[in-house]
């Protein structure tokens, strides 16, 4: 007997993604690697703008064989199609008519001009739900904005506040940072894949769809909530260079760095004791109590600094963790990935991509007991089923799609 596929905990979903480079397509990915099918829209010849951003193998640029391409499209499908022509936006018509989840990142001026605004999708498709997910959301007087992961995540306050601790109590008006990679376009992805469950859910209930407006600053706004509430509630600004850490946080040692915060009393008796050899200190008028220990913060990191340079990373986490006290040790790449903890839940996994050849990467952060993550299909190379969605669903013959084609249509 032939086997039967692992089921999925998201069989059946049919998603249209129309989305390029991060925040729209990580929200699709979340949702394709729990198993629903995820069509995505690319423009003819170029594709999604990720395949033009490395890192490459070799350093060799090439689209099908990107990096951030290929962790954000794995489990996907694609189509091309050109919007600036009629043809290709009835066919993106046609498949919003049978889709269960429209995910875009067009501003709302751009989606009424390519017909995909929510009143005329709702009238094509009551069930359907359309998530957009843009940099301000598709109201207010920012909706039309363009904005990169630069922009966003100052836009929500987070150069200000990052990344906080000891290294940048010691330049208190040290300009704002930049926050790594893409991590303000990740979260505004996170947002939409929540919105867009929940309004599915909803469906279920109501038997209706909806608009899943997701605004990429308000979810990067949302990781300093108690910053936020803070300053509307007491006018308190907090700078980058506090983060709410009077003392404590990130700290140098002869490898790299550790976070250390023994906030409470208990935890600092602890850490001088046990941890420093310290018996001293834990008796020190300065640092005796919680408010004493905020008072005298600047004595205290200078102390604490001046200890940890002469340990490494991993001689502090374990006195630390022998002793009781929270510990954090700053991992690098290389050590992330070889975590026996990682290994041993197999958080990263090898795939066979056809032309990029085998490439290991992230899988899920969630493990389903019943419906676990698998590689259905490698990332998509451009157009690469056109055949089998625009003519087996829609139903165009192979003589159509060769006139399209021919026409600069997909």
């Amino acid at each position: 007997m032939p086997n039967t596929p692992q089921p999925t905990a998201l069989d059946g979903l049919k998603i249209v993604e129309l989305a390029t480079f991060v925040s729209a397509p990580y929200c699709a990915k979340l949702l394709a690697d729990m198993g629903a099918e995820v069509v995505k829209v690319e423009e003819p010849l170029h594709g999604d703008s990720s395949r033009a951003r490395g890192p490459y193998p070799g350093d060799i640029p090439h689209p099908e064989k990107s990096g951030l391409f290929i962790y954000l499209n794995t489990n996907k499908k694609s189509v091309t199609l050109n919007l600036n022509d009629p043809a290709g936006r009835d066919i993106l018509l046609e498949l919003l008519k049978e889709a269960d989840l429209f995910i875009h990142d067009r501003t709302a001026d751009e989606a009424k001009e390519l017909g995909i605004d929510y009143p005329s999708l709702r009238r094509l498709n009551p069930r359907l739900i359309v998530t957009s997910v843009t940099p301000f959301g598709h109201t207010g007087p920012y909706a039309e904005y363009k904005a990169h992961n630069l922009n966003i995540t100052h836009a929500g306050s987070e150069g200000y506040v990052l990344p906080g601790g000891y290294a940048n109590r010691m330049k208190p008006e040290g300009p704002p940072v930049k926050i790594g990679g893409h991590a303000g376009d990740y979260d505004g992805g996170i947002a939409a894949a929540v919105g867009a469950m929940a309004a599915l859910m909803a469906r279920e209930l109501h038997g209706v769809g909806q608009h899943v407006d997701a605004s990429r600053q308000e979810a990067n706004i949302a990781l300093n909530r108690v910053l936020f509430v803070t300053y509307l509630t007491e006018d308190k600004v907090y700078r980058r260079a506090t983060r709410n850490y009077y003392f404590g946080g990130l700290y140098p040692t002869s490898d790299g760095y550790v976070a250390l915060r023994p906030s409470e009393d208990k935890q600092w008796w602890l850490f001088s004791e046990k941890v420093m050899e310290r018996p001293d200190l834990s008796h020190d008028p300065r640092f005796d109590t919680r408010p004493d220990r905020v008072r005298n913060g600047k004595e205290f990191d200078a102390i604490v600094a001046d200890w940890s340079r002469r340990f490494t990373k991993q001689q502090i986490f374990d006195k630390c963790i022998e002793a009781g006290v929270p510990v954090g040790p700053f991992a690098t790449a290389k050590e992330v990935a070889d975590s026996p903890q990682i290994r041993f839940r197999r958080y990263f996994q090898e795939i066979a991509h056809p032309v990029a050849g085998k490439v290991t990467i992230p899988t899920a952060a969630h493990q389903f007991a019943k419906t676990p993550w698998r590689l259905r299909h490698p990332p998509p190379q451009l157009g690469e089923h056109n055949k089998e969605i625009l003519g087996g669903r829609i139903g165009l013959t192979g003589e159509e799609l060769g006139i399209l084609r021919s026409n600069g249509v997909i």
